[in-house]
Parts: C-alpha cells; structure tokens; sequence
C-alpha cells in the first residue's frame, strides 16, 4: 500500500494463528435441520429477473431468525454481521407526567391599605349592603301594607254591611218574640229527634183506620176538619197486621215558624209512603194535609180552569212563559206541579205584590253554592185568570205556607 492508515490503538484485531478453528461452513448445507450457532447472517442477494423456488407467505416488517436457510451461500466473504449495539429504545417524546405535584403551597398575603383606601372600600361595601337591603325592605313594607288593608276591610264589612242594608225600625217587643220562636223550633226539632218508634205507631194506627171516627185523634186539627174528612177521606186497607218497618226512613225538618217530622217508607203493595208529624201540645199528631197533600181542588180541575183553588199544594218553579195577558214586565211565570206529577198548571205572581215579594227569595242564588233553587214545595191560594187566558193559568193570590205543612 502505498500509504498507512492510522491505526486505533484501542481498537486492534487479534492477530491469526494457524492454531485457530474457524470451521467447515460447506458442510452446513448438507444439514439442513442441524441447528448451528447463531450467527446473524444476511442471505444472498437475489439475481434480478429470477423467481423464488418456494413461495412463501411473507410477514409485515424486516424478520430476522436464527435458522440459516438451504441455499445459504457458502463463501464466508460474503457474510454479513449485525452487531447488537443496545436494548434500549430512544422516545421521540418524553412522557407528560399525569399528575402535578406543587412542591409549594402558594399564601396569600393581605394587602396593607392605607386609612384611606379603607375608608372608600367601607364605604363601598355599606352602599352595597344598603342597596341589597333595600328589595327587602320594600317587600316587607308591601306586605305589611296589604295586610294592614285586609285587616281594615275585615273590620269596616260589619259596618258596610250595615249602611247597605234596608232600614228597619226595631220592636224590641218583635224581636223578643222571634227568639222566643227560634227557640221554641229548636226545643221541638231536639224532641223529634227521639220519636221515631211512636211516629211509627202513629202511622200504623191511621193506615188500618177504617173510619173517620178513628182517624181523627191521630191528625192535627181532627176535630176542626171532620166535615173535611168525610168529603175526602177514604182508608188504605192494610191488613191488621201490618206495621211499617223499622228502618223507614226518620228526618226533622225547619219549615220556618214550625218544625215538623218526616217519616218515609213503603205500603203493603210496595207503593212509597210519606207521612208528616207535628206536636199538638205535647202529642205527636199525623199532619193529615201535608201527608195527603190535601187541595180544596184536585189538579184535573184546575186544569180546566174550574174549582175552588183556595188552599192548593203543588211542587212550583220558576219559569218563563209569558203572554200578552200575562208579560213578564208585570208578572213573574211559575209552573206549579201536582203532587203526583200528573198535571201542570201555569201560576203567575204580580210584580210588586206581597205573593211576588214572598216567592222571589225562594228562587234566588244561594249565598254559599251560588246556584238557584230549582223547586220548592208550597201552599198557594189561586186566582181564576180574566176570560181570554188559557184555562190552565192562574194567578197566585198569596202564599199561604212554604212547604205543605198544615201550620
């Protein structure tokens, strides 16, 4: 050579020496499964153009193994050696840590103010305070307020209600009488409460009566109505027998002025009794007209326009058929029913007249439900109508009693 290369002293072969064994690589051919050494050689490289004779199914990525192939070339010059440098393999990023750790807990320190800054700081802070105050203050003002206002109305209704109302001259003699009345109902509706079983003895007595003679000490008024009696009286024929059953209905009632019993329950042939009862002195009597629903006229007639209409009792509602004898400026329509429900007859009352001022607040709303009455039973005293009417309206002369009570 013509010149040197430098040498590393380091870095020098070991020189050969003819006592050093390199083997028989020939020979590895003619064994193909004897495992050799392993040794880290690249195989021949391939002529361009030539096929493979086996084809084998090659892997993803560079495979290095340690068998040597068949056709492994035989010539050591043309073997090459990979030498492992590490294992270790080189990040292109370094990993972000997941936690954080502070080493140092951070302080706060309060900031030294000056008297001033103090004192402008206060002050914005109790304007702050006075403003959020102030909503509610004013939503305790208005509730003082509204109920201050409820509470004054509360107290001045007694006195509205006083200038509104109809001026009546008071009678301490009248008012004295009323309460004693009041009173009165009240002790006789606390006695009815208690006499159902002789209310029923009563009723079983007056069913299998068989002549007037025997009625009359059981009704109200039996003495005064004997002639009555004869011209409408009839039996009901019970047997002997016979007594109404105890779970018949038993209610008292308030009719205004009186109270009265009610006894309710059903005949023999299973036909609905209803049977009224009222003191007379200290007996409980048989209403014989409010049980029968006596009239001076019976209904078929008044339907004709005929009879005498004196005491009438009938279910009567309001209603709105009006004529040119009757128009509803002067007059206000009923229709009053029988008690069988049979017939109807038409009923006036004149407007401005005391039957008028008497039926209209049977009629109004109501001051708790607000809804209007539909009917109410009642005791008239009619009026034949003038001769161009129809048969079947009357005019109602006076109201003889609210309910069909004979009192």
């Amino acid at each position: 050579m013509s010149h040197s290369e430098p040498q590393d002293p380091n870095n020098q072969s070991p020189e050969v020496s003819p006592a050093d064994e390199w083997g028989d690589l020939e020979d590895l051919e003619d064994l193909p499964d004897r495992e050799v050494p392993a040794m880290n050689i690249l195989p021949a490289r391939r002529v361009v153009g030539s096929r493979p004779t086996e084809t084998r199914h090659l892997e993803a990525g560079l495979r290095i193994e340690s068998k040597l192939p068949q056709n492994f070339p035989a010539d050591p010059s043309l073997r090459l050696e990979v030498q492992e440098v590490n294992r270790e393999v080189i990040r292109l990023e370094q990993e972000v840590k997941s936690t954080f750790k502070l080493d140092r807990q951070p302080t706060l320190q309060e900031k030294v103010q000056s008297a001033k800054e103090g004192e402008v700081q206060n002050d914005e802070g109790n304007q702050n305070d006075t403003i959020q105050q102030l909503p509610k203050l004013w939503i305790f003002g208005m509730i003082a307020t509204v109920a201050l206002l409820v509470i004054a109305g509360l107290l001045l209704l007694p006195l509205i209600n006083s200038t509104n109302a109809p001026r009546i001259r008071s009678n301490p003699a009248v008012l004295s009488i009323v309460e004693e009345e009041k009173i009165e109902v009240s002790e006789v509706m606390n006695r009815l409460l208690e006499k159902q079983p002789e209310a029923l003895q009563v009723f079983r007595s007056y069913a299998q009566a068989a002549h007037q003679d025997d009625v009359i000490p059981l009704i109200v008024d039996g003495r005064s109505l004997r002639d009555t009696l004869q011209q409408h009286w009839s039996p009901l024929g019970v047997p002997k027998d016979w007594a109404p059953a105890s779970e018949s209905t038993w209610g008292v009632f308030d009719s205004g002025n009186k109270a009265y019993g009610l006894l309710e329950g059903k005949l023999p042939d299973q036909s609905q009794f209803t049977a009224y009862f009222s003191y007379e002195g200290d007996r409980l009597l048989l209403d014989w007209k409010a049980t029968t629903a006596f009239g001076t006229t019976p209904f078929r007639q008044l339907n004709k326009g005929t009879g005498d209409a004196s005491e009438i009792r009938g279910v009567l509602s309001s209603d709105e058929f009006y004529s040119a004898a009757f128009p509803e400026a002067d007059y206000q329509s009923y229709r009053l029913t029988s008690p069988n429900e049979e017939f109807t007859i038409w009923c006036y009352a004149p407007r401005g007249q005391p039957a008028y001022s008497a039926l209209s607040p049977l009629f109004t709303s109501g001051e708790l439900s607000g809804e209007k009455q539909a009917d109410r039973k009642v005791t008239l005293r009619l009026v034949r109508s003038p001769a161009e009417t129809l048969p079947n309206q009357w005019i109602i002369g006076e109201l003889l009693r609210i309910d069909w009570g004979t009192h």
